[in-house]
């Protein structure tokens, strides 16, 4: 059986509360309806500008974690600031909040900021 140590734990709190610059992304039709098509969307209001005005939208709406899509952008600064210290090989995710205020349609700019917890 291999030997395994354990990582050290993070017990410095100093990126706690740390803040990154926001990133913006402009949200495009075929990126909703790519993503849409991928995760087996058939809603036809992830597709149709048409089918997604008659549903009350202004355009061709990201179904909810598209917000991955437009997040993705901003975690490249947090993962790898030496001052947090991530560990790849024993990264694991331990989650992340989203806040919505309205549906994100195609020609929408979502800006994403990062903060440590």
């Amino acid at each position: 059986m291999p030997d395994y140590t354990p990582a050290p734990q993070v017990t410095d709190a100093k990126p706690t509360g740390k803040t990154y610059p926001p990133f913006e992304y402009e949200v495009g039709r075929e990126k909703i309806r790519e993503y849409a098509s991928a995760v087996g969307e058939t809603n036809p209001v992830y597709f149709d500008r048409q089918a997604a005005r008659d549903a009350n939208f202004r355009d061709v709406v990201a179904p909810p974690m598209f917000a991955v899509v437009y997040s993705a952008g901003s975690v490249g600064a947090p993962i790898f600031d030496e001052e947090i210290g991530i560990d790849f090989m024993r990264m694991v995710h331990g989650g992340q909040e989203f806040e919505w205020s309205e549906p994100v349609c195609a020609g929408d700019a979502t800006t994403t900021d990062e903060q440590c917890h």
